[in-house]
Parts: C-alpha cells; sequence; structure tokens
C-alpha cells in the first residue's frame, strides 16, 4: 500500500484547490465569500381577520396571490406567485374574542414596487388590493366584508 505523509499532500491540495479558486481557509489561496444576504428585498406579511361570533375557532381554505403590477430593477422576486401554488389551504383558527386571524402568511425575497396581493377561497376571489411593498418587511390586514386591504406603517397589521 503506498502512503503519503500529511506534509507532502495538503500542500498539493492547496495548490489544486487555488487553481479552481476554491479557498481552503487560511492556506494563502483565493478565498470564496459567502453570498450576500439580499437585503434589499420586499417581504409580504398578510391577515385575514374574520368574526368568530360565540364560536371557539374559524375554519376557511384560502390561497394567497401576488401579482407584480409595477416593479424597480434589481433583485427579488418579479413573477406571479401564490401560497399554496395551486388548490388552497385548509386552515383553522382559534378564536380571539368574536375574531379569527389567519395571520402565518408571508411571502419573502420580493422585488420591492407595486404589487396586486388577492386573497382567494374556493368560493371565489375574497379581496384584493394593490400595494407598494418597500424593502424590508411589509404588513396588508385584511378583513371580511371589506374588498380591499390596509397597509400598516409600521410593524404588525392594520384592519379595513
Amino acid at each position: 500500500m503506498h502512503t503519503r505523509r500529511a506534509g507532502q499532500v495538503l500542500p498539493a491540495v492547496a495548490v489544486t484547490a487555488s487553481l479552481l479558486g476554491v479557498g481552503c481557509g487560511g492556506g494563502g489561496g483565493p478565498q470564496v465569500a459567502a453570498p450576500a444576504p439580499v437585503s434589499n428585498t420586499a417581504t409580504s406579511n398578510v391577515s385575514f381577520k374574520m368574526f368568530a361570533g360565540s364560536a371557539p375557532k374559524c375554519s376557511m381554505s384560502l390561497r394567497w396571490e401576488w401579482t407584480p403590477v409595477s416593479l424597480l430593477p434589481g433583485p427579488g422576486r418579479n413573477a406571479p406567485f401564490s401560497v399554496p401554488s395551486s388548490g388552497f389551504t385548509a386552515l383553522e383558527v382559534p378564536s380571539t374574542g368574536d375574531l379569527c386571524f389567519f395571520t402565518n402568511f408571508n411571502l419573502e425575497r420580493l422585488a420591492p414596487g407595486t404589487w396586486r396581493i388577492a386573497l382567494q377561497t374556493p368560493e371565489g376571489p375574497l379581496a384584493a388590493c394593490i400595494v407598494t411593498l418597500k424593502a424590508g418587511p411589509n404588513y396588508n390586514g385584511f378583513r371580511q366584508g371589506v374588498s380591499t386591504c390596509t397597509r400598516s406603517t409600521g410593524v404588525g397589521f392594520v384592519y379595513p
């Protein structure tokens, strides 16, 4: 069996790695930086508020849809996107007093600019609005019986 000492192998690995443009962690060859996070994209947080009456929980099937209207140049998703991509998600949430909040929806890494956000149910469209998403977090609240949404200027949801 042929063996090599580590002292002979490591320099050969470092030379090969440097020729391939791969860093070996302090071996003197070129270092490849990790990709920078995309900090100048938008995150769209959406919520739907409905009346529960005296029910202990609320159930519904829904789909959120984001459609670009006019986007800024740069990084981020720039094509229509739905959650779920087809069909509807059946959800059940506990009531808070006489209200239920469906709030576990967000879509990250969107290109900043103007988007149409729509809430669909199996029975048809529930609400939609045109919003300007800025880089960073954005919050849009939808409410039962209202066909549009309200954009929050801070953190958290405001409902129409």
